[in-house]
């Protein structure tokens, strides 16, 4: 019998607020997990590298970050955090840092690519020949993905920042540094506690925020339809936690609808989902982005129905 170590894969789900990161043998089989609070990256990633230290037997490494990332791979700044509003994380070479310090095969993507990947493959889209992952949080993101990959385009998506109709009577200037009143800017976490003077898990379910929010994000859905008509919309993120918002924005995107596309409120349910894998399918996705590990899992994604959570 071969007293070979066993070999393991690594994840790193980098958030603004966390560092999620795991040790596996596969995506499903998490043999050891630890959660770093995000401060300044020389400091986050020494404690980051001293976690996997401790499993000297991981052979390759996913990396799904916050963004934006430079992710042109003929560009020398491939693999960097661009113009992020954490502003001592500004061209940060992370995936440069990570296969220095750790000498084992690393591939990095967005947070919500991986997390689309993930749902793709193993949670509420599995099969789905076209979604989009959303997530709603502290900034909004997400991702585009064509058989379970993302679909490539100059720079990675940025729905967050689309710019959105305003619900009627709402004069709220919206947060977002860049843009002011885009989607990010009117319907985010940060946006809701700036709005309301509250964060959102503190509202009470028949709060008017809500209202709000739902309408925003089925703005967001409603162009999504439109432009790339996705079999799936996975809605992720803290705020989507919030009892009944998921349903709220489906009535939402049925009534924008307005009869134009064929699609019952029972349709909409297998359309518009919440994520089968949270609060891991970020954490999940980051493993499946180590190299060699994706093609191991897609066999296991097969089209199955989807119905609401």
């Amino acid at each position: 019998m071969s007293n070979s170590p066993q070999r393991l894969i690594g994840g790193v789900e980098a958030g603004g607020t966390t560092f999620r990161c795991a040790v596996a043998q596969s995506p499903q089989d998490i043999l050891a997990e630890t959660t770093i609070a995000t401060r300044g990256p020389e400091e986050t990633l020494e404690d980051v590298i001293s976690f996997f230290a401790k499993h000297p037997s991981v052979q390759a490494l996913g990396i799904a970050s916050f963004g934006p990332l430079n992710l042109d791979l003929s560009d020398p700044g491939y693999g960097t955090l661009a113009d992020t509003p954490k502003l001592d994380w500004q061209g940060y070479p992370l995936l440069r840092r990570f296969r220095e310090r750790l000498n084992v095969p690393a591939h990095l993507d967005t947070d919500v690519v991986a997390a689309g990947m993930a749902e793709y493959q193993l949670g509420c889209a599995r099969g789905a020949a076209s979604l989009v992952y959303i997530t709603v949080g502290t900034g909004i993101g997400g991702a585009y993905l064509i058989n379970g990959q993302p679909n490539p385009g100059l720079k990675h998506a940025e729905m967050g920042h689309i710019p959105v109709a305003r619900a009627p009577d709402d004069d709220f200037p919206g947060c977002c540094p860049f843009h002011g009143d885009c989607l990010e800017g009117m319907a985010s976490a940060s946006a809701i506690f700036q709005r309301w003077q509250c964060p959102p898990e503190q509202l009470p379910k028949t709060h008017p925020a809500w209202r709000l929010e739902a309408y925003y994000l089925a703005g967001l859905c409603l162009v999504l339809m439109r432009t790339l008509a996705p079999h799936a919309i996975v809605l992720g993120g803290g705020v989507l936690q919030a009892p009944g918002l998921i349903e709220q924005v489906r009535d939402e995107v049925y009534h924008g609808l307005a009869g134009y596309h064929a699609l019952s409120p029972e349709d909409l349910k297998k359309v518009i989902l919440k994520p089968g894998l949270a609060p891991n399918s970020g954490l999940f996705g980051s493993l499946l982005l180590a190299p060699g590990q994706e093609r191991e899992t897609a066999k296991q994604a097969k089209t199955v129905p989807r119905t609401a959570p």
